[in-house]
């Protein structure tokens, strides 16, 4: 047994522990993920916040109601990019 190497068992080990948990993660994922939460999730589109945001401009600037506030937070820097 001196060519035993348990480092690779790893990868397989990794795939089923992670396949364990995509079948688990998926009986909650409804419960977990937010309705406005729009990437990255079956059936919604990454543009539809996009679309909304820019209505919601619109109505702002159209609309001589009552004032609102409007905030645009950068987030870039918070998540890591590969370039």
């Amino acid at each position: 047994m001196k060519s035993f190497r348990p480092i690779a068992c790893y990868n397989s080990i990794y795939k089923i522990i992670s396949s364990i948990l995509v079948v688990r993660l998926k009986k909650v994922f409804h419960k977990i993920i937010e309705l406005q939460q729009t990437a990255y999730v079956p059936g919604r589109i990454i543009t539809d916040g996009i679309l909304i945001m820019q209505e919601l401009m619109v109505g702002y600037h159209r609309n001589s109601g009552a004032s609102r506030c409007a905030i645009k937070v950068d987030i870039v820097k918070a998540y890591d990019t590969i370039r």
